[in-house]
């Protein structure tokens, strides 16, 4: 053989060769790779899907603590409103924190009649109101022990307002409260 035919050969041969290494790593490593890499931003992917997913956890065990305690906040106040108006059950609780602070009374005045037992009132929903202003006199640690007071008792009251004045014998304070119960 010639030597020019035997380099033709072996031109032929290193073309077949890097034919064959073009073909195969176009059909075989090239997809290879593109699988590799499309699987690398799928773990990617699932891995911020995964965290937002924990997070979301978090949030919604936060969430179910957050309900229980609320919850067990409404119990507790349900259980401090009466099915009725209960007018000597308030006016006992009102006694109790007056004598327990120390305060004069001056005057107590329901700003209107509590209904008749099944009666409706004049406001919707489950929760009525029975209004009430109370003027006491006394010092100021007192007037605060009635306003404590009010708020330990077992029964909701709710005050909306309170304006106190000072006098030569101490201060006056004038409350606006409302007594809750359930209808």
């Amino acid at each position: 053989m010639s030597p020019r035919r035997a380099r033709a050969r072996l031109l032929l041969q290193i073309g077949l060769g890097l034919t064959i290494a073009i073909v195969l790593t176009l059909v075989v490593f090239f997809p290879q790779v593109r699988g590799w890499t499309a699987a690398r931003t799928e773990a990617r992917r699932k891995q911020v899907e995964l965290a937002r997913a924990l997070v979301l956890i978090q949030q919604r065990d936060q969430v179910v603590r957050q309900y229980a305690a609320a919850k067990l906040d409404a119990e507790s106040l349900l259980t401090r409103i009466p099915r009725d108006p209960d007018l000597p059950g308030l006016l006992a609780r009102l006694d109790l924190a007056i004598a327990t602070s120390g305060v004069t009374v001056e005057q107590i005045s329901f700003l209107e009649s509590p209904p008749a037992a099944g009666a409706p009132s004049g406001t919707s929903g489950p929760v009525a109101s029975l209004p009430l202003q109370v003027r006491v006199r006394g010092r100021y640690p007192q007037i605060q022990a009635l306003v404590q007071g009010l708020d330990d008792s077992p029964r909701l009251v709710v005050v909306d307002r309170l304006a106190l004045t000072g006098t030569e014998g101490g201060i006056a304070a004038e409350f606006s409260l409302r007594a809750l119960y359930a209808r």
